[in-house]
């Protein structure tokens, strides 16, 4: 299974959902100060840090991917051409794409897209990109994500990350592991050694094509 992760950021949308009209907005209160004070989002912002929307992928990216590649020890090649092709090329869905960088140079990229699920608004992180050890850059895109999915007024934010660095940068922004829906299934000819450390495996939502139905 595939690590699930979500965070509610509007407590009224859900547990109106979950608990009806009457008893929702009444638990709601409650159920966002549980949040806040269990599930706080933590972190500053560095400065040097500059995120900004994008609507296309650059030879820069390029270079972005084989700078970070040798930091994961599985991930699909991430390179501007595949990039184009997976979220660009499609003609039915429409994500939004940011990016960070550092005095002009690109640290790192991040995929979204806003959907209704049964009522509810949910903010799919599709991919967030970075060298492994780029913690800055995969805290400003986190930030940056649930600060556009509260302007669309998502009620729950949702990713799927294998990567243990991507993991943590979600935990601090408040995200909550759940169960996993989404198996990946491997088959190696080596008697084990890709499976010894998964936590170093960047596998996303936006590695399926389960968003696309």
């Amino acid at each position: 299974p595939v690590p699930f992760f979500q965070k509610v950021l509007d407590a009224r949308a859900v547990a109106t959902r979950r608990l009806g009209p009457w008893l929702g907005p009444l638990a709601a209160p409650l159920v966002s100060a549980f949040l806040a004070l269990r599930h706080p989002e933590r972190g500053r912002a560095d400065d040097a840090l500059e995120v900004q929307g994008i609507s296309a992928f650059s030879a820069e990216y390029d270079t972005l991917w084989e700078r970070a590649r040798s930091g994961y020890a599985m991930c699909v090649r991430r390179d501007a051409a595949y990039l184009r092709w997976k979220y660009l090329g499609c003609p039915h869905v429409r994500y939004d794409l940011l990016e960070a960088r550092r005095d002009g140079t690109l640290r790192g990229f991040a995929v979204s897209r806003v959907a209704e699920h049964e009522g509810l608004k949910l903010g799919w992180i599709l991919d967030l990109f970075t060298a492994a050890d780029d913690d800055a850059a995969r805290a400003a895109l986190a930030a940056a994500l649930l600060a556009g999915f509260r302007r669309a007024g998502v009620a729950r934010a949702q990713a799927f990350a294998m990567s243990a660095s991507l993991q943590a940068g979600l935990r601090r922004r408040g995200f909550l592991r759940g169960r996993s829906p989404m198996q990946f299934c491997v088959r190696t000819r080596v008697e084990d050694g890709p499976l010894r450390d998964l936590g170093r495996w960047h596998v996303v939502f936006g590695d399926s094509d389960m968003d696309r139905s």
